[in-house]
């Protein structure tokens, strides 16, 4: 949630809003269960107690238990895990990783997936590792270890990106990215073996074209405003991206992958590639980079346990005419079924901003805030 309404919302306690005179570009289309969304939306604070919580990184190096009681909060700099109860709203203890040693954990860790059991996958990008919470490295996963059909050397692939564990499955699952072909594929091997295989995905192939650099001398400028990223849940992967609507679902349980499509109403389906992603100069860069951010940006998906069904953000920038004013984007939210059907689409105005690392619980949608340097959530409750 932005900061504007972030204030708002801790001066007014409990605030209420309507989106029934959304935008009338389809959102109240017969069928649309969006088209009389109303909300509510308050704030809630986590007491730190006598414990430091740095969130330098947000919720970006964060994990929820699978019943979305606590929330794990790893700052890599000093290795220390903060456990998080959002049922007492408190943080419950620390635990002091090492750095090094037989236990050390990945230097600068870039994500943390809780796995149950209190275990937890730290992703790092030299070394990975699963480890308990009692600050004991249980599992290392080594790159040279991985042994993909087909593939015989990591030269040309990063194995390791946006990778994910399927605990319940023994599997891994990863997005290899060729650098050569500019193809993106969904990687699947054994936790314990690292053996597997490899999927493409071509329907992604245009994605590539979103990576934009550009080098001068010693110094380069990179941008990626349709990073393609992996999700593990409820027996499927999903793989999706910024830049487009579409998805790819794979069915653990019956390795099988679909590739899912929308028309939406209120906005594009995906965004458009610059003209080349080959830049010869700054002026070029921050064009193509403009470019591309200007457009649609979708969000993750979200599940929501209590009413079965998923929802995900979308929102576009506005123009900027006030350099010193804050940005703002049109906002919209997006409502499927449990098969990923698309149920109804709506602008949502009083959002400025898509939610920080949203998520559900107990049938109410969490985001991150930070209130003075304090974790914070805005909480909003949907009524359709």
């Amino acid at each position: 949630m932005n900061k504007q309404l972030l204030i708002g919302v801790l001066m007014l306690g409990l605030v209420s809003f309507s989106c029934g005179n959304s935008k009338n570009t389809g959102s109240n289309t017969e069928g649309n269960m969006l088209k009389n969304l109303s909300f509510t939306a308050d704030t809630v604070l986590v007491d730190p107690g006598d414990y430091l919580l740095n969130l330098q990184f947000g919720l970006l190096k964060a994990d929820f238990s699978d019943d979305g009681k606590y929330l794990y909060h790893l700052h890599p700099s000093d290795q220390v895990l903060s456990v998080i109860d959002l049922e007492k709203l408190k943080i419950e203890r620390q635990i002091q990783y090492e750095k090094e040693g037989p236990n050390g954990m990945p230097d600068f860790a870039i994500t943390t997936q809780f796995l149950g059991d209190n275990k937890l996958l730290f992703l790092g990008m030299q070394n990975s590792g699963i480890f308990n919470l009692g600050a004991e490295k249980l599992t290392s996963l080594n790159r040279d270890s991985v042994k993909l059909e087909g593939i015989t050397t990591e030269k040309d692939y990063t194995f390791f990106y946006q990778l994910e564990a399927a605990p319940k499955h023994n599997l891994l699952f990863s997005i290899p990215h060729n650098v050569e072909s500019e193809q993106y594929s969904l990687a699947i091997f054994d936790m314990d073996s690292l053996n597997g295989k490899v999927i493409g995905l071509p329907e992604f192939g245009f994605l590539s074209n979103f990576e934009l650099i550009f080098r001068e001398g010693r110094s380069s400028s990179t941008a990626n405003t349709a990073s393609v990223q992996l999700s593990t849940e409820r027996d499927q992967v999903l793989v999706y991206s910024q830049g487009t609507s579409s998805f790819y679902r794979y069915d653990i349980l019956k390795d099988t992958l679909v590739f899912k499509t929308y028309e939406h109403k209120l906005v594009p389906n995906q965004k458009t590639p610059p003209a080349s992603p080959q830049l010869k100069s700054k002026e070029e860069f921050d064009e193509a980079a403009n470019y591309t951010k200007d457009q649609i940006s979708f969000g993750d998906f979200l599940w929501d346990e209590n009413r079965g069904q998923y929802f995900r953000f979308g929102s576009i920038r506005k123009p900027i005419l006030d350099p010193q004013a804050p940005p703002k984007n049109e906002v919209f939210l997006f409502a499927y079924d449990s098969d990923f059907n698309l149920l109804g689409e709506v602008e949502i105005k009083e959002l400025n901003f898509q939610p920080s690392w949203p998520f559900f619980k107990d049938g109410k949608l969490w985001s991150y805030v930070n209130v003075e340097d304090e974790l914070g959530f805005a909480v909003m409750d949907f009524k359709f």
